[in-house]
């Protein structure tokens, strides 16, 4: 009988979006009112609230701080990366008309004033809605004779009107990137009247009706780099959340139930790829808060955050998502109970984005190593860099991006003898780098043999995974798995193939929770 050989062909370390709930509470509110809305600076260390109209920013260090009264007409409320500067509505002191206005810490509130063609409707001069990362930028809806527009605000220039693509068009500009490359809100339709997805870019600032001319719906968030959009828009005559870049154009996000006739809506978006939102069961009449992201697809929050420990009463579902700091480490959304309760709840989270690359595939000759893979959008048009460790050797492996789909060979791999090299994806974010995403491939050199395996690769999307390969000879082949503890599943198969190429898959779901996960090693047996 032929001796047992077995190849152990490739580590794949590549794990699902987790999220680990540090604490979950009821967030006291300071003041009674009808209505509230919260805005989070980068990391979560500050809050910007409207309370009714009532203007307060709250840390954990420091509780709620007064800033004074806004206006109970209006919601909208921002805040800078450092949680320095908030920007809002108020009443001028110089006439009580509405004014778009900053607060900061060394000046106080400070009025941004009016456009050139500025009038007062309703008593208000606009709105303010959101600022830039620094804070020398803001944007909102600015009332003009012709009617409300969406205004760009800069410290040095002062207020103007984003451009229309003609007369008597209302619009509101409802958040700008981090960087300021790229403002995102609504604009309506002439005639008809109803809202459109609508984004501005920094270079011209011409309007892109990026969901179409006649498509209703509203953009509503933007990442730091501008690279991508979140918001909702109308399929089929049902509200659809929806994300938005350049190489992927409009992708809808599904709702919580998949029923067709359900809605969504996307509010939050950061800077990892996650998006936040609201689901709605319409028969039922209850809406729930969602996460997604591209690994997981749409899932309800409240059961994600429960399953990390997060202690959340029983007759209690989570509603809305109101806030997220855009390194995704706080969370801060209204929620109901099922005796008519309602109210705020806060998390502080620990979300590690595994998953970047949606599909890695993995080849060798025998003296480089080849890999491909899909990123998330905004990761792909950020440009990160691979980089690979062996020992203690570490060097760049060049990378071809087309579109998401990036390529890379890698010639110093020291394929023999026998080891692991690890990878990893490493963005260079404000001069600091920032690891996206680690695997690790272990390539086994196999003696000589009367039948060899070749051409062999693996490669994952979402939950599925395939292994890819070539043998010489027809032979009976079991490939196996080891999950994260190291026990091996057997067998993924377990049968005679053919000479040529093959491919085997399973779907990772099957074996998810159940400690028997494959991920880590894949082997072949010869018998």
């Amino acid at each position: 009988m032929r001796s047992r050989r077995q190849f152990l062909l490739l580590i794949l370390i590549l794990t699902a979006t987790t999220v680990r709930a540090d604490s979950f509470e009821f967030f006291a509110d300071p003041v009674p009112s009808s209505w509230a809305s919260f805005a989070f600076d980068a990391d979560g260390d500050n809050l910007a609230c409207n309370y009714g109209g009532h203007i307060f920013r709250w840390s954990p260090s420091t509780g709620f701080q007064d800033l004074g009264e806004g206006h109970p007409q209006s919601g909208s409320i921002g805040i800078t990366a450092d949680g320095s500067t908030i920007c809002a509505t108020r009443a001028s002191p110089e006439d009580d008309y509405l004014n778009p206005a900053l607060w900061s810490e060394n000046e106080g509130w400070v009025d941004l004033g009016y456009t050139l063609d500025g009038c007062v409707v309703n008593d208000s001069w606009g709105s303010g809605f959101d600022l830039s990362d620094d804070g020398t930028e803001a944007v909102g809806l600015a009332w003009t004779c012709q009617g409300g527009h969406a205004f760009h605000w800069t410290a040095d220039g002062g207020m103007t009107v984003l451009a229309h693509p003609g007369p008597g068009n209302i619009s509101r500009a409802t958040a700008i990137a981090g960087n300021g490359s790229l403002v995102v809100g609504f604009l309506e339709h002439p005639q008809h009247g109803f809202r459109r997805p609508v984004l501005w870019r920094a270079d011209d600032y011409h309007p892109l009706l990026y969901a179409g001319l006649n498509t209703r719906g509203e953009a509503l968030a933007v990442i730091t780099s501008g690279t991508m959009v979140a918001g909702y828009h109308l399929s089929s005559q049902v509200e659809q959340a929806h994300y938005w870049t350049e190489t992927e154009g409009l992708v809808s996000l599904g709702t919580l139930s998949r029923w067709p006739w359900d809605t969504s809506r996307a509010t939050h978006i950061t800077d990892n790829g996650t998006v936040f939102g609201t689901s709605t069961h319409t028969i039922r009449n209850v809406t729930e808060a969602f996460s997604w992201d591209s690994f997981d697809g749409m899932v309800r929050l409240q059961d994600l955050l429960r399953g990390q420990g997060a202690m959340i009463p029983a007759n209690v579902w989570l509603d809305g998502v109101l806030a997220v700091s855009s390194n995704a480490t706080r969370l801060l959304g209204s929620w109901r109970d099922a005796q008519g309760g309602r109210g705020h709840w806060m998390a502080e989270v620990e979300i590690h984005q595994k998953g970047r690359v949606q599909e890695c595939l993995a080849s060798t000759d025998g003296s480089r190593l080849e890999l491909s893979f899909e990123l998330l959008s905004s990761d792909s048009l950020l440009r990160p860099i691979l980089v690979a460790n062996r020992g203690d050797r570490r060097w760049e492996v060049p990378i071809h991006f087309q579109g998401r789909t990036c390529r890379g060979i890698d010639h110093q791999a020291n394929l023999d003898p026998s080891g692991e090299v690890v990878y990893e994806l490493i963005l260079a974010s404000n001069g600091q780098p920032k690891v996206l995403e680690r695997f690790s491939i272990w390539i086994e050199t196999l003696p000589a043999a009367e039948n060899t395996l070749t051409g062999s690769l693996m490669s994952r999307t979402l939950n599925n995974y395939a292994l890819h390969f070539r043998i010489q000879q027809t032979d009976h082949l079991v490939i196996s798995g080891e999950d994260e503890t190291g026990r091996v599943i057997t067998p993924l198969s377990d049968r005679v193939f053919e000479s040529g190429y093959h491919g085997v898959s399973w779907n990772a779901q099957e074996y998810r929770g159940s400690g028997r996960e494959p991920e880590r090693f894949i082997h072949i047996q010869w018998q």
